[in-house]
């Protein structure tokens, strides 16, 4: 539920948000999701759990009450007014194997296969359903045996959280979701909750996150412009960011549109790569203390995340109090799942991180002794097909800390034809002389 791409919106525990429907005593764990096409599913789980007789196959005896429950649940989904809107899914999660003659059966009859006369009688009779009803159930219907029990499941949801959690996960984090479940399994009520339900908003609160917004920390604020002028040095740019071998620092002097430039390169990559930009000035916000943007915790968070809801790698979850050293090592985790993600599909892609006004970042961390991701960044080395541009302005460079084999390149002045471009944009009917002047008062800053 904490990846940004779950389409699962919450589960219940004990319950479902259907009580009053048939077969509600087989349901242990109710699962809601909402696909991106606004498809709704609900999956129902029973969980079978035995200490005696774990080695025994589990056959259609054991079954029997399940199977009944969940069809009557099933015939309810069915009826005409839930069939257009709700999708639902059984299974039953056992540590117990399950008789594999069973298991062949429910695959002969989902794929419209023969299966022995007294088969199928037997799973009519546990059902009450049959011909093509009993199929579509069965389609349905899954068992999940064979799973570990206690100790392996909690190790199971240890190394599962170690994916998610920068630094040093102990068990205390995995006993934090386990309460969490064992909570919602008691019959008091939680104020603003169904009974026995979570939401994601729980989960992260577990994890030390008070809202969503710390998966997602400094959001772009660039902001929308009604026209956008192509540089003339466009497409060097972006041929010099595709060749280097080491990180870049762009540069110019206030109002030449290094932020424009950011986002043009980002969208001017080869087929297959992907530019992520991040935005170190947040509408001039970079200094209020409420929207920090130059902490670790804050851009790497930020754009970890990013790749993660594009489904690209795992989401990063940074504890209160992590080492900047972890959270930078979670990170650089993060861009080699992207740049296996992204090569799969495209063998040469590129992930290019922007950094736009980055010297706004080492100035507001200046101010506030913190450190600041920008100059730590420049020094790590990137997964091969990463590239690393950072932009600032030209004076205040040194902020960077740039090493020897940093690219640095100046970002000119607009020409007179680009300002005259820009100035025509606005105000069409501007003849040659006025577009001259124009660039003279400005001096090719817009």
């Amino acid at each position: 539920m904490i990846d940004p791409r779950c389409p699962v919106q919450s589960v219940t525990i004990e319950a479902s948000k259907q009580s009053k429907l048939a077969g509600e005593c087989a349901i242990d764990v109710a699962e809601y999701a909402e696909q991106a096409d606004g498809r709704k599913e609900i999956g129902y789980f029973q969980l079978k759990h035995s200490t005696v007789r774990v080695n025994k196959r589990l056959g259609l005896t054991d079954l029997a009450k399940t199977l009944k429950a969940f069809a009557q649940r099933y015939n309810a989904h069915t009826d005409a007014n839930r069939a257009s809107s709700e999708s639902p899914r059984f299974c039953l999660v056992t540590n117990r194997h399950l008789d594999p003659k069973l298991s062949a059966a429910f695959d002969a009859i989902r794929q419209g296969d023969t299966v022995s006369a007294a088969r199928r009688r037997q799973l009519e009779k546990a059902t009450r359903l049959s011909g093509p009803a009993l199929r579509s159930f069965l389609a349905a219907f899954t068992v999940v045996d064979g799973e570990g029990d206690y100790v392996v499941q909690h190790e199971q949801l240890h190394g599962e959280l170690a994916g998610f959690l920068a630094g040093f996960v102990d068990s205390s984090e995995v006993d934090k979701i386990v309460n969490l479940v064992s909570e919602r399994a008691l019959p008091h009520k939680v104020k603003n909750r169904r009974k026995g339900e979570i939401l994601r908003e729980d989960v992260l609160q577990r994890l030390g996150m008070t809202s969503p917004r710390n998966l997602f920390p400094a959001p772009r604020e660039f902001e929308t412009l009604a026209q956008v002028i192509r540089r003339e040095q466009h497409d060097a740019l972006v041929r010099h960011v595709i060749e280097a071998t080491a990180p870049t620092i762009i540069h110019a002097a206030g109002g030449v549109g290094k932020s424009v430039v950011a986002r043009q390169i980002a969208d001017s990559l080869p087929a297959g790569s992907l530019g992520l930009v991040y935005d170190c000035f947040g509408s001039g916000k970079y200094r209020n203390p409420s929207e920090p943007r130059h902490r670790p915790t804050d851009a790497l968070v930020q754009m970890a995340n990013e790749l993660a809801a594009a489904g690209y790698s795992r989401t990063l979850i940074a504890p209160t109090g992590i080492p900047a050293d972890a959270l930078f090592r979670a990170f650089l985790e993060r861009l080699h799942e992207a740049i296996r993600s992204l090569r799969e599909i495209q063998p040469d892609a590129l992930l290019v991180l922007l950094i736009d006004a980055a010297d706004n970042a080492e100035m507001a961390a200046l101010e506030n002794s913190h450190q600041c991701f920008a100059h730590g960044l420049l020094r790590e080395t990137l997964p091969t097909g990463c590239r690393l541009v950072m932009l600032c302005r030209t004076e205040r460079r040194n902020l960077l800390k740039p090493q020897s084999s940093v690219h640095q390149l100046p970002l000119e002045p607009f020409s007179e034809g680009e300002t005259t471009a820009h100035l025509r944009g606005v105000f069409p009917s501007a003849t040659a002389d006025d577009a001259r002047e124009f660039h003279r008062l400005t001096g090719g800053k817009l």
